[in-house]
C-alpha cells in the first residue's frame, strides 16, 4: 500500500468538500424545496417528503466540516514535520 503525499491528501479532501457542497448541500436544498413546494407526502407516514430529505443537506454540511478538519490536520502535520 503506497502512502500518498500531503498535497494529494489535501486535493482529495478538497474534492470531497466540493462534492458535498454541490451535490449534497445545494442539490439537497433544491430537492427539499421542490418536494415541499409540490406538497409530496410519504406513502405510509403521510408526512411531507421534504422533511425526510432534509438529512441530505445536513449530512453534506457535516462532511464539509470534517473535510476542513482533515485539511487542517494534514497542514499542521506538514508544518510540524518541516519545523522539526
Amino acid at each position: 500500500m503506497c502512502k500518498l503525499s500531503d498535497s494529494h491528501n489535501i486535493l482529495i479532501e478538497i474534492l470531497i468538500f466540493l462534492f458535498a457542497l454541490i451535490v449534497m448541500v445545494i442539490g439537497g436544498f433544491n430537492l427539499v424545496y421542490t418536494t415541499l413546494h409540490l406538497e409530496q407526502l410519504s406513502g405510509t407516514l403521510r408526512i411531507p417528503l421534504g422533511y425526510v430529505y432534509i438529512i441530505l443537506p445536513f449530512s453534506g454540511l457535516l462532511i464539509m466540516y470534517f473535510s476542513v478538519y482533515h485539511i487542517s490536520i494534514i497542514t499542521s502535520e506538514t508544518i510540524n514535520h518541516k519545523s522539526a
